[in-house]
């Protein structure tokens, strides 16, 4: 018998859309359906296609609900230090500012601090020069 302490990876997600082509299907949602089927990782997925939208889904992501979900992915286009959502921008501190004091009691889950992944465009861009 093992002491390894575990530690929910479960996955809450908010994507913007990534092409205005009303037929594509770019998203990263394949992406999380290989880690639930592989690593049994749940995952809870939101389209933002509003910054409304967006804002009513990170607020949802506090609530009790979500308590089991310490891995926010945001998979959003950007430049520094902001998303765009619907060709609106959002301020990583407007992000930070709105998740300010409610993320208590998820760290336990992970063994680490709340656990947030922003996916941009840029930052992939950035990456991808290094190599």
């Amino acid at each position: 018998m093992s002491d390894t302490k575990t530690y929910e990876r479960n996955i809450y997600c908010l994507e913007g859309n990534w092409n205005k082509n009303p037929k594509s299907h770019q998203s990263v949602k394949p992406m999380l359906e290989l880690l639930r089927t592989f690593a049994n990782i749940k995952y809870v997925y939101y389209k933002c296609d509003t910054k409304e939208e967006f804002y009513k889904r990170l607020q949802q992501f506090t609530k009790g609900t979500y308590k089991n979900y310490p891995v926010l992915y945001l998979a959003f286009h950007g430049k520094p230090n902001r998303i765009e959502v619907e060709k609106q921008h959002i301020t990583l501190k407007e992000i930070a500012t709105a998740l300010e004091g409610k993320l208590a009691g998820k760290s336990h889950l992970t063994g680490y601090n709340n656990l947030t992944l922003i996916i941009l465009c840029v930052l992939l861009k950035r990456i991808s020069n290094t190599f």
